[in-house]
């Protein structure tokens, strides 16, 4: 009976990410949890215990949730922890995350141990391309279009024009250039992405301090 209540909850865990309803994939993964490893004695192992580990490790990603993923991580073997791909490639973006490498993270999309992973890196990536927005706002006054779809990891110029909109930014129709501050059009600067990089360094390391 264990088991077949075991099953049922990760097949609601699968269909859950599979339609991207992730408040209801956290209520089946703490179900899960407890048969993953408080019935470890009287169960024998599920074949996709990891899987759904590693997909739960990813959403406490998207969540900043870094304490639960590292407590997360404690209750696994070492072993499974070097050698699991559905482990170690949410280890691999949070050690990204922590290091401001943001390409990396964008990057390891290509590169996920199932499809149903590439829904919750892009959860995170948008995270990451909003953060990489403010930062933006903050270090230029004006970059041109390509030179910005680069830098805030959009895939089009759509993307790009859906950012303006929500941070504010004028897109000049003319010169394909977007002004951060459209009140100070007449500043600009060159692009530097290693002005921004540095500065959300500096942003991950008051965020450990906060943690």
């Amino acid at each position: 009976m264990l088991v077949f209540h075991r099953a049922i909850l990760e097949l609601g865990a699968e269909w859950s990410v599979q339609k991207g309803h992730d408040q209801e994939f956290e209520q089946y993964m703490i179900q899960l949890l407890v048969f993953y490893f408080d019935y470890s004695n009287i169960l024998s192992p599920s074949d996709k215990m990891y899987y759904f580990i590693g997909l739960n490790l990813l959403f406490l990603l998207t969540q900043n949730r870094i304490s639960n993923f590292n407590a997360l991580l404690e209750r696994l073997d070492f072993a499974v922890i070097q050698n699991n791909p559905f482990i170690s490639y949410p280890i691999k973006l949070e050690q990204a995350i922590m290091e401001g490498s943001y390409r990396k993270v964008w990057n390891a999309r290509n590169d996920v141990p199932a499809p149903e992973y590439l829904f919750l890196v892009d959860i995170l990536m948008n995270t990451l391309k909003n953060e990489v927005a403010s930062c933006a706002n903050q270090a230029y006054t004006s970059l041109p279009l390509e030179d910005a779809r680069s830098l805030l990891f959009c895939n089009s110029t759509q993307e790009v024009h859906e950012l303006c909109k929500k941070f504010d930014w004028y897109l000049s129709p003319k010169d394909q250039k977007i002004y951060f501050n459209p009140d100070k059009k007449e500043d600009t600067e060159e692009f530097n992405p290693s002005l921004v990089i540095e500065q959300l360094l500096t942003y991950a390391q008051e965020l450990e301090r906060i943690v």
